[in-house]
Parts: C-alpha cells; sequence; structure tokens
C-alpha cells in the first residue's frame, strides 16, 4: 500500500491540474520500480496499490523503501522558481504471514503503511524544531 505524503499541499498550493499531473508523473516513477508483470493501481485519493509476486518478507521492505526513495527525489516543475514535491510512505504484507485473502493482506499493508506514515510525520516535526 502506497500513500502519498503532503499531497494536499500540493492541491491546496498549486491547484488539481497540477496534483492530477503529480499524481500521473509519481504513478510513474513507481512502476519504474516494479517488474513488467507486476500490478500498481490507483487505490484512493493518493493511494496506490502494488501487487507483487513471488518476494519474500525483506524483499518486499526493500521494494517499498525504493518506492520512498524515487519519490522523495521528484520534484514536478510548477513555475520557472517552484515544484510540487511530496513524499511516500508504504507498507507492505505478504501472504502467509500477514494474511491470506486479498481483505487481510490489504488490511495489514493499510495498517503498515500507516505506522509509516505516522514515522515520517514524527521525523518531519522534529527536523523542523531542529
Amino acid at each position: 500500500m502506497l500513500d502519498l505524503d503532503d499531497f494536499k499541499q500540493v492541491n491546496d498550493n498549486f491547484g488539481h491540474k497540477i496534483g492530477d499531473r503529480m499524481l500521473q508523473e509519481v504513478a510513474q516513477i513507481m512502476k519504474a520500480q516494479l517488474r513488467e508483470y507486476d500490478f500498481l493501481a490507483r487505490y484512493a485519493g493518493d493511494e496506490f496499490v502494488a501487487i507483487v509476486q513471488g518476494l519474500i518478507n525483506t524483499q518486499a521492505v526493500e521494494l517499498c523503501e525504493r518506492f520512498e526513495s524515487a519519490v522523495r527525489v521528484f520534484s514536478h516543475p510548477v513555475r520557472h522558481d517552484e515544484s510540487a514535491r511530496v513524499g511516500l510512505s508504504a507498507g507492505c504484507a505478504v501472504f502467509g504471514i500477514d494474511g491470506e485473502t486479498m481483505d487481510e493482506l490489504l488490511t495489514a499493508a493499510d495498517q503498515a503503511m500507516y505506522r509509516n506514515k505516522a514515522t515520517h510525520k514524527t521525523g518531519r516535526t522534529a527536523a523542523a524544531r531542529g
């Protein structure tokens, strides 16, 4: 499960047209991290789901880290002196460990993603206080 961090600020500051373009570009960045037979779809709002076969737990965690790193370095030019940026919080679930049905896996991945998102927010708040 993949959720954009601070995406609302992009829509609020630059408009929904830029937000829509950002969603498309971020989707392409995430898709580039996958094999051609893996599945990536927009799940809701600024959330995406990736279904990836044949990975063990450590490989799934590494894939989440690659998603986050790839999105973190991306910026979408808006005006000559401004660009829009978002972060990404990812959470994974592994069949047989975290669940055995699609619903169980989506719930487990969603919970892991929200734990990760809370960690990101805590890190940003601490960095802002400096």
